[in-house]
């Protein structure tokens, strides 16, 4: 990226731990133009030593985010918009999306946290911290698809996904 796009505050403790998430939508709404790619221009390492680690652990290709980082991106995004407010277009919109995307997250952590066997028992405690922390959770498909699935077990997850255009 130019130098020229990164905000006079670059990386603000404001945003913490979400730190580099709060320099983009800064960049974004500086009017930098940004696109997405399907393409992979880069990599990291995944350790249990690294910064990213202390807000959840290492699994596979990258950590498995805690109700806390989370939690702090939707204040990020919330915080972005207030902040902006009357320069940004469909302001309630977006804060619809930043509390959707959030209950997306916290069932997207109560998966990666049962991988790869996907037990009931573990599957349901991980949905109830979700639950406890956005009671919103209940009111998503995602959800219920995570809890169903794990009742139905692996094998006929891939059934039903084989026999579903």
């Amino acid at each position: 990226m130019r130098t020229a796009a990164l905000p006079p505050d670059r990386m603000s403790g404001d945003d913490f731990p979400a730190v580099d998430f709060g320099m983009w939508l800064r960049m974004a709404a500086a009017g930098w133009e940004f696109a997405y790619l399907d393409d992979t221009l880069g990599a990291y390492r995944i350790h249990g030593a690294s910064h990213s680690a202390a807000f959840g652990p290492p699994q596979g290709p990258g950590y498995v985010q805690g109700i806390e980082i989370v939690s702090r991106l939707k204040e990020v995004k919330l915080r972005f918009l207030d902040q902006h407010n009357g320069r940004v277009a469909q302001p309630r919109e977006l804060r619809r999306l930043a509390e959707e995307g959030r209950r997306r997250e916290l069932v997207m952590m109560a998966r990666n946290l049962t991988l790869p066997d996907r037990k009931p028992l573990p599957t349901f405690r991980a949905l109830a911290r979700a639950i406890r922390a956005d009671p919103g959770v209940l009111l998503g498909a995602p959800a219920w698809k995570l809890a169903g699935a794990s009742l139905l077990g692996p094998r006929v997850v891939d059934l039903i996904k084989e026999l579903t255009p």
